[in-house]
């Protein structure tokens, strides 16, 4: 899938990919956005074949996401906002995210949680702290 897409940005990469209440982006741009995405998920510990959740309302960062993990082969689940911390942690003892991309405070631990905050800022590798953090 992520070939295929790159196909599409050679073609039409100025054309619109998305339209949605926070922006519009050509297909140029979600195609650059998620190659940043997924930097920073495979620096946190995303890999082919390792799953990622999805905890966000629909945005560009959302999609960027989905994206992201298709070009990493990385299968993904979205979780609906709304669904409770029950429905929540049964779809994630099935499904065994190592990763949670979340656009807001996630109700549950034991995951590795990446903010949509911390995809716009620069790529840290896993393990390392940030020293303005504390």
């Amino acid at each position: 899938m992520g070939q295929r897409f790159r196909q599409i940005v050679r073609t039409h990469g100025a054309r619109p990919a998305l339209a949605l209440p926070d922006g519009a982006l050509t297909y140029a741009e979600l195609d650059a956005l998620s190659d940043k995405v997924a930097a920073h998920f495979l620096a946190a510990g995303l890999a082919h074949g390792r799953v990622l959740a999805i905890y966000a309302e629909k945005s560009a960062l959302t999609y960027a996401s989905m994206l992201a993990a298709l070009k990493i082969g990385a299968p993904y689940v979205v979780l609906d906002t709304e669904s409770p911390a029950v429905r929540l942690e049964k779809i994630l003892e099935r499904a065994k995210p190592v990763l949670i991309a979340a656009d807001r405070e996630f109700p549950l631990r034991g995951t590795t949680l990446v903010t949509f905050e911390a995809l716009e800022a620069p790529i840290q590798p896993a393990g390392e702290s940030d020293e303005a953090s504390g």
